[in-house]
């Protein structure tokens, strides 16, 4: 498992490599679609992408998931941007654009709202946690009260599309920590991407192990079927 991991993360190294040669030799372009234009993405790709909150697919220990938008092609080179290509100024202007299409948040009243954190050293690799920049506009805009120290990633992880579930969650066990205890409150658990859920599951469980009597989970898009 231990080479498994290290040639993940090699081939993520290379990943960003190869987006910053990139970056010097090609001209600016739209993320979503290339072509050339000043600023990171288009309005007519933005326009394609809607931002429509779903239920999301049930995860153990976790009381209600909403998916924010589909998992489009374009979404999906948006993101790959952002982390391969430490695109941080467009995670704010896709934050942007996620707070103008939504006239409500899709929770209301809940005591808490969070991101899923990364790992200290991979965060400083990256230099920014590219869920914070997605949904700092979305809590900014309507005032939700947040805590971004509350959870932290006390494990280093590999990434866990290579694994299968009971796989997962053993490679998940124990890697958040809640700092101070949650007695009763409604936790709103904010990412970029759900797949298997493991993650949020981990950190669910974490709120739980504090108190916290609701999770609920907010996620940017879901690669799935929603129902």
């Amino acid at each position: 498992m231990f080479d498994n991991f290290k040639r993940l993360l090699q081939g993520q190294a290379s990943q960003v490599m190869i987006g910053a040669l990139l970056d010097l030799v090609l001209p600016e372009s739209c993320s979503a679609c290339y072509r050339p234009q000043k600023g990171s993405l288009c309005e007519d790709c933005l326009s394609e992408i809607p931002v429509e909150p779903r239920k999301g697919p049930p995860i153990p220990l976790v009381d209600e998931t909403f998916v924010l938008a589909p998992y489009t092609e374009g979404l999906q080179r948006i993101l790959r941007d952002i982390k391969f290509r430490e695109m941080s100024l467009l995670a704010d202007r896709f934050g942007d654009y996620l707070a103008n299409q939504l006239s409500e948040p899709p929770v209301i009243n809940a005591d808490l709202w969070t991101v899923v954190p990364l790992y200290k050293t991979r965060e400083r690799y990256r230099g920014f946690n590219q869920v914070t920049n997605l949904f700092q506009p979305l809590i900014n805009k309507f005032g939700l009260p947040q805590d971004q120290s509350i959870l932290s990633r006390v494990k280093a992880t590999p990434r866990l599309f290579q694994w299968n579930r009971s796989e997962r969650v053993q490679l998940m066990e124990s890697a958040f920590e809640t700092n101070r205890s949650l007695n009763n409150s409604h936790v709103v658990l904010l990412d970029d991407i759900l797949t298997s859920g493991t993650t949020v599951q981990t950190c669910a469980k974490s709120f739980r192990d504090q108190g916290a009597s609701r999770v609920t989970v907010i996620t940017l898009t879901y690669k799935g079927e929603l129902a």
